[in-house]
């Protein structure tokens, strides 16, 4: 072709050959001056692809190459005037027809493949272009290998011909031994359907070669090497990692050994299945051998009951709560059950088990004989007898003998060896058993039997079985169902009926009020609702006065909760809706409203006399009023206005302010309280700022809980108060048990007024001194007034419990407790048939700790040597029922609990309180704060597990408050800014990666557990910003799913934006090693859960910031081998870790 008939951009490429051309002859003439650089920039219009298929034809198109083309390419290449590409496509698609020169442009080849880029970072798409080129580049490197060795003489004849030391294949056998270790190639071989095709071309060169006459021992070695490295390439390499500044440690993980007690003592409503897949889950996240895991649980279950043996420092067993059922029912009857799922699910070994048991044998003697003696029964063999169907009489006997020998051979364990078979009747084993049968015959559809069972336990004061029973149910999550039909028995009997006479009635609503009081007051965390009601929902339960009561009476911990503020005008509203319901509650109860009226009235008398107004009208109103015959009219008549205005005004405040500060729902009030919010406040409308004086008594009106809209409470006045308590002090019911139109409701209404008169009659005052043996005199004769129904009694104690703190509180409460012991003891002493005496000892033991909570005073400590007194001492802090910890508690709890390397519930119960009141966010700072100050990494690795340990205690709320705490923390933009704080410090940021790795693999599981824990759920779910439900909540999972959703998502998008800025600083560093530790985490359920959450672009991006931080099998943990999308992104990542100029 000659240059007129080319087209222009072949021209000009043509141009470009002939300048070269003669640059290089006048280069060689004169070899001293220099020659401008000539670059296809040069030559406006050009065809870079044209130019380098010109110079790969001129470089090949002899009988040898020709370097000065040759070296131009790499010239143009390096400085990106063309591209690896361009380069590549030339030679595949040369028109040589000189085969031995086709074999020495692979040479070429193998210069390019350091080139190999993608074209730019900003699209996906740009990856897609790299595997098309690469595949044909292999393709013609190993089909040109078959040419070669088909025809083995024209193999020797080049040889001879080209004067040529090596066979012709030898550059492209070299070529393809380049492009399958070049790491971007070789992974581009493994992608889609290239995988098969390059191994298929490798075998087909395997066996050519194979084939040779003249057998090549180095040729055929090295194409087999190359198809090892392809099957090597398709299995990618587990990722492996090592956390940095962090060894391996020989003390022992204390995960299991806390779990123990957050199974037993506050999540032992869940089932042995939920508690073995918790372990589980902590088996895999910290590698745990399954003997260690069983000695661990057998370990802290001995632990746990040795504990309620004794008297713990400034803590005795009278002065704490009792665990004791919870340690029992956990040892001989859950263990068992979780022991048995592990092995069914292959979670640990049968041999891991026997090894487990014959530790603790070896290990755990002493603890053992102290339980043994306490417990009156042979633990280890009772246990071991459990576990016989699983390790086998063969491997049991030899255990069981050593246990009994050493038994029989101890003094005080010589009466116990035989008691695993038959345990000793009064025992709590004994007892134990028998709770087990009888929550049977519940399961067997006998109900009725159950109840009436169930309930007599009441009537005969077996508490302790009672206890054992409650506690059987638990762990059977069976306790709602009971607390559903126990709450409808009891509203049955409140009210009146024509079925059953009133002292029937009487009895039924007694029972059923003291059975379901104790398992209120004795299960914290149960929520009252729930319990009522049998689950979540609303139902006619509510109803029951038992329901009432305890939202407003039972002390408990209160919630802090965010209200939105309300107008004067939105509180005078809610103020008169209170009023109503109060009114219709009384009505409902059968108060008499015409008693309120007139009490009203007298109010209002009162006050309008103060100011001198109109005296003479509301006089006559008040004597136009009808007098009625009964005892408690006159007496009200006979009350002095003065006498009714100190005693209103007064003495209601304080109980009214106390309550709302300890309900549920925690509103806390700084003002005091008004009329307004009471069922005696008069039916007149009211009206905000008329007057100074009524604008002054708007101000100080409290704000209206929740608890007064939803859950309104009957009221009396104090003058019918006084009348009962005068009843009462006469030994005689103020209620006639004749009635059938009595409401037992209105009995309990009464409880709050009279509590008061009594308070103030234990008030110490200058002119009046309390005279201690005619008040408890009194309260004597109240209890025998109120023999036939003792839950009035046990009532009176938990308004007592309510009320703010006070000399007269106090003293009451020590009358109380002496006139309860002297009814149980006189009866005992003189009254062989009292028929109540069993009952009143049940409620004696219900109500003690509350009245040694009042009577005792706090424990006082030195805080100044707050470390040095809890490392001394191992103090374990004590908390009141409704006491939220403050940080010296909680500093305190966390040195107790990592000293022992196991919790105490006692400790625990710190980290509930404030679980309870929604401040979960106090204890885990805390404790995270304290962990990453110990810079000793194997008490930090404890510690971060230890952590994760105790959030079990409510781990669906905790694990997402504990993500936010620590993302905050360690993941917010600002926190490169706050590292002076040694946040960043490697050994603690280890221990801490290490905890937000498993939190997010944890929360990840609880996703999991909720979503497939119901129908499936619609998406997207309707929500906006939303708080934690509550567990009445009806959307309770619905809500959950979303928070865990956004939670997780917001973390991940989080990390991304922090990326996405493209700068090396502290916290991309921590990203890095979060990144690394869940990849490098054991295989488990939450890791692949999270794995898939994680996009592979965060990868990619932290390749592009830092290439040396990661590597291609980090890559590989988070990508999906069939996924075409995450095979673009390793493309980018192999790209981003070769590209020049990385800083």
């Amino acid at each position: 072709m000659n240059l007129m008939e080319m087209d222009e951009p072949t021209k000009i490429a043509m141009e470009y050959i002939e300048t070269f051309r003669g640059l290089h002859k006048n280069k060689r003439q004169k070899l001293n001056s220099g020659t401008p650089a000539l670059r296809p920039s040069n030559f406006p219009g050009i065809s870079t692809q044209q130019l380098c298929d010109i110079l790969v034809r001129s470089a090949y198109d002899r009988s040898c190459v020709d370097e000065t083309y040759r070296d131009h390419i790499l010239e143009l290449v390096v400085d990106e005037s063309l591209t690896w590409d361009q380069v590549l496509h030339s030679i595949v698609n040369t028109t040589c027809d000189r085969l031995y020169m086709k074999g020495q442009m692979c040479e070429l080849i193998q210069d390019m493949i350091g080139f190999v880029q993608i074209k730019s970072f900003e699209s996906k798409e740009h990856a897609d272009e790299l595997s098309p080129v690469i595949m044909s580049t292999v393709t013609f490197v190993t089909d040109l290998i078959l040419t070669f060795l088909d025809d083995e003489d024209e193999l020797d004849t080049m040889q001879i011909d080209y004067d040529d030391e090596n066979r012709a294949y030898q550059k492209p056998l070299e070529a393809l031994s380049a492009l399958m270790h070049d790491g971007l190639c070789g992974a581009l071989f493994t992608m889609g359907e290239n995988s098969d095709e390059v191994l298929k071309q490798l075998l087909d060169c395997h066996d050519a070669f194979l084939k040779l006459e003249k057998h090549d021992e180095e040729g055929t070695s090295l194409i087999e090497l190359l198809v090892e490295k392809q099957d090597e390439n398709r299995q990618p390499k587990e990722y492996e990692y090592e956390p940095e500044g962090l060894a391996v440690y020989d003390l022992k993980n204390p995960s299991i050994r806390m779990l123990v007690p957050v199974f037993s003592c506050f999540i032992n409503h869940k089932s042995s299945k939920h508690m073995a897949n918790v372990i589980q889950t902590f088996i895999e996240l910290m590698r745990l051998p399954g003997e260690s895991v069983v000695f661990d649980l057998i370990h802290a279950s001995v632990l746990l009951m040795y504990e309620e043996t004794i008297d713990l420092l400034h803590l005795p067993k009278k002065n704490r709560p009792d665990y004791r059922w919870h340690a029992t029912t956990f040892f001989y009857k859950t263990l068992p059950l979780i022991i048995n799922h592990l092995i069914d699910e292959d979670i640990i070994a049968v041999e891991d088990l026997e090894e487990g048991l014959e530790e603790a044998l070896n290990r755990l003697t002493m603890l053992m004989d102290s339980v043994d003696v306490n417990w009156q029964n042979a633990s280890y063999l009772t246990l071991l007898n459990s576990l016989v169907s699983i390790i086998g009489e063969e491997t049991a006997n030899p255990l069981r003998q050593r246990r009994r020998e050493h038994m029989k051979t101890t003094a005080n364990l010589v009466m116990f060896s035989d008691t695993d078979y038959k345990p000793i009747d009064s025992s709590d084993v004994a007892k134990l058993q028998i709770a087990i049968k009888e929550v049977k015959i519940w399961q067997s559809g006998r109900r009725d039997d159950f109840l009436n069972l169930f309930l007599s336990k009441v009537t005969r004061g077996e508490f302790d079985e009672f206890d054992a029973v409650t506690s059987v149910l638990t762990s059977e999550s069976k306790l709602l169902e009971i607390g559903k039909a126990f709450a409808l028995k009891n509203k049955f009997a409140q009210s009146s009926s024509m079925l059953i006479s009133v002292e029937e009635r009487i009895r039924v609503f007694d029972d059923t009020f003291i059975l379901l009081s104790r398992i209120i007051i004795r299960n914290p965390g149960l929520s009252i609702g729930l319990f009522v009601n049998g689950g979540r929902g609303k139902t006619d339960a509510e109803l029951a006065m038992f329901f009432k009561w305890s939202m407003w009476y039972v002390k408990r911990v209160p919630k802090t909760r965010k209200d939105q503020e309300k107008t004067e005008e939105e509180l005078v509203l809610l103020r008169k809706e209170v009023e109503m319901l109060v009114q219709l509650v009384n009505a409902e109860l059968g108060i008499d409203e015409e008693e309120e009226e007139e009490e009203v009235k007298k109010m209002s008398e009162v006050k309008e006399g103060s100011v001198k107004q109109d005296t003479k009208k509301l006089t006559a109103k008040k004597t136009e009023q009808p007098a009625t015959g009964t005892s408690e009219h006159v007496d009200d008549e006979e009350m002095s206005d003065e006498e009714d205005k100190e005693e209103e005004g007064e003495h209601r405040q304080p109980q009214e302010n106390y309550d709302e500060e300890k309900m549920d729902t925690s509103e806390i009030f700084s003002a005091p309280v008004n009329k307004l919010a009471f069922p005696t406040i008069p039916k007149v409308p009211i009206v905000v700022g008329e007057t100074t004086e009524s604008t002054k008594t708007d101000s100080n009106e409290p704000i209206v809980t929740w608890r007064q809209i939803h859950c309104p409470f009957p009221r009396i006045t104090k003058k019918r108060a006084r009348v009962y308590l005068a009843q009462l002090k006469g030994g005689r019911p103020f209620w006639r048990s004749d009635d059938r139109n009595l409401n037992l409701g209105s009995i309990l209404a009464a409880i709050p007024k009279i509590g008061e008169l009594l308070v103030e009659e234990h008030q110490e005052k200058k002119s009046h001194r309390v005279d201690r043996k005619t008040v408890e005199d009194h309260m004597t004769s109240i209890i025998y007034g109120i023999d036939s129904m003792p839950c009035f009694f046990l009532c009176l104690v938990q308004w007592v419990d309510c009320e703010p703190d006070s000399a007269a509180r106090t003293a009451l409460a020590i009358t109380i407790k002496n006139a309860l012991e002297k009814r149980i003891n006189s009866s005992i002493a003189s009254i062989t048939d009292d028929r109540n005496l069993s009952k009143w000892r049940f409620v004696q033991s219900t109500v003690l700790e509350m009245i040694n909570e009042i009577v005792d005073k706090s424990i006082v400590f030195p805080e100044v040597t707050c470390n040095a007194f809890s490392t001394a001492r191992r103090f374990c802090p004590v908390v009141y029922r409704d006491e939220i910890p403050d940080q010296v508690k909680t500093k305190h709890a966390w040195i107790y609990m990592r000293q022992q390397q196991w919790t105490s519930p006692h400790a625990l119960r710190i980290l509930e309180h404030y679980n309870h009141a929604r401040e979960f966010k106090s204890w885990c700072h805390m404790f995270i704060s304290k962990t990453i100050q110990i810079q000793c990494g194997e008490i930090m690795q404890n510690s971060v597990d230890m952590i994760l340990a105790v959030c079990m205690t409510d781990d669906v709320n905790i694990i997402i408050r504990m993500q936010e705490s620590l993302m905050d923390h360690w993941f917010s933009e600002d926190a490169t800014l706050t590292q002076i704080d040694g946040r960043f410090d490697s050994l603690a940021l280890t221990a801490v990666i290490r905890l937000i790795a498993n939190v997010m693999m944890y929360a990840e599981l609880i996703l999991d557990r909720l979503l497939n824990d119901g129908p499936p759920i619609r998406d997207p779910l309707p929500y906006g910003e939303i708080e934690a439900p509550g567990s009445e909540d009806p959307e309770n999972r619905e809500k959950w799913i979303y928070l865990y959703r956004s939670l997780l998502d917001r973390t991940v998008n989080r990390l991304f934006k922090i990326l996405r800025k493209g700068v090396l600083c502290t916290v991309i560093n921590a990203i890095i090693r979060l990144i690394k530790a869940i990849a490098g985490a054991a295989d488990c359920k939450g890791k692949s859960l999270l794995i898939k959450r994680i996009p592979p672009e965060m990868i990619f991006q932290l390749a592009y910031i830092e290439p040396e931080s990661v590597d291609y099998t980090l890559m590989n943990a988070y990508c999906d081998p069939d996924n075409e999308e995450h095979d673009r992104v390793k493309i980018m990542f192999l790209c981003a870790q070769r590209r020049k100029n990385v800083i």
